[in-house]
């Protein structure tokens, strides 16, 4: 009966643990949009954004990783 109810807190802690996963990733796709639209705006120069972008871009590719494998 122990084993059953391990299993049930290791699924509700990972279902907790996808949902904030899935938040983090909202949060930095808005921060990518953001980005771009800073660049658009002059904010900063191409070297900039560009590595701006390279990084939030990775972050999104890592969190994604992590939700769906």
């Amino acid at each position: 009966m122990a084993n059953i109810e391990e299993e049930d807190n290791s699924i509700q802690a990972l279902q907790i643990s996808k949902s904030e996963m899935e938040a983090l990733l909202s949060k930095q796709k808005k921060a990518l949009e953001l980005i771009n639209d800073a660049y658009e705006m002059g904010d900063y120069s191409r070297e900039e954004w560009l590595e701006r972008k390279r990084k939030r871009e990775l972050e999104i590719n890592k969190i994604t990783d992590d939700i769906y494998e």
